[in-house]
């Protein structure tokens, strides 16, 4: 049973708290008037709680329409090739939810990171968890995986496989955790059975997952060298 779930958004949000954040893959495909519509896209969440926030991300044809949208900082830029990204400073926390399963070259990537890195900068990998319920259900019911797979994904990381990873590129971990569902609230308007319903199935799922299978890995990592002294 899932005792005290670890909720990726709310999480990340908390530790970017009064903080300076980059926020790498912050446009979330094209779904991100949706979730600012319903004011739950992670980029808005971070602004309202951090000191100051930039964006990068490859949909260069979003950029503008989010500038005007939110009053964001945001640069189009592939994360493979940081260093060609016109930004010269480094941050509190780079968050980097749900992205190393899309790029090709996960080293290219976080020897990138550096160059915005301080001593005590704390970089957010978020990512899918192969062993998620759903997918070994989905496995075992002879569903293929082309079929539920993210088409724009690459590679799959266990907890071990992704500690692994970060620590040959020159990471220390400091927190591996697995992170369960989006923390929704309670619909107020529900009453009797409907409420009722809606509270048991959230902890039925608790319930009937295990500790590794939750839907993704969580992790906090910090560059083990070559960083600056002085943020």
């Amino acid at each position: 049973m899932i005792r005290n779930p670890l909720y990726r958004q709310d999480e990340i949000v908390r530790l970017c708290f009064d903080k300076s954040v980059l926020h790498l893959g912050f446009i979330l495909h094209d779904q991100w008037r949706e979730s600012l519509a319903e004011d739950n896209w992670l980029h808005t969440q971070i602004m309202a709680a951090s000191r100051r926030v930039v964006g990068v991300d490859f949909l260069r044809s979003e950029i503008d329409a989010i500038r005007e949208a939110v009053g964001c900082e945001c640069y189009a830029g592939d994360v493979m090739r940081l260093e060609e990204i016109e930004l010269n400073e480094v941050f509190d926390v780079i968050v980097c939810g749900e992205l190393i399963e899309h790029v090709e070259s996960a080293r290219d990537l976080l020897d990138g990171l550096k160059r915005f890195c301080h001593r005590e900068t704390l970089i957010v990998v978020t990512t899918p968890n192969p062993w998620d319920r759903k997918w070994i259900g989905n496995t075992k019911g002879g569903i293929p995986e082309k079929v539920w797979l993210n088409p724009e994904h690459v590679v799959w990381y266990s907890m071990q496989t992704l500690r692994n990873l970060l620590e040959r590129c020159g990471y220390e971990v400091t927190r591996a955790d697995y992170y369960f569902e989006a923390a929704r609230k309670l619909d107020k308007s529900l009453r009797g059975f409907a409420r009722w319903h809606w509270l048991a199935k959230r902890l039925a799922r608790r319930i009937v997952t295990y500790p590794q299978c939750q839907p993704g890995l969580f992790f906090v990592t910090r560059p083990r060298f070559n960083v600056p002294i002085d943020k």
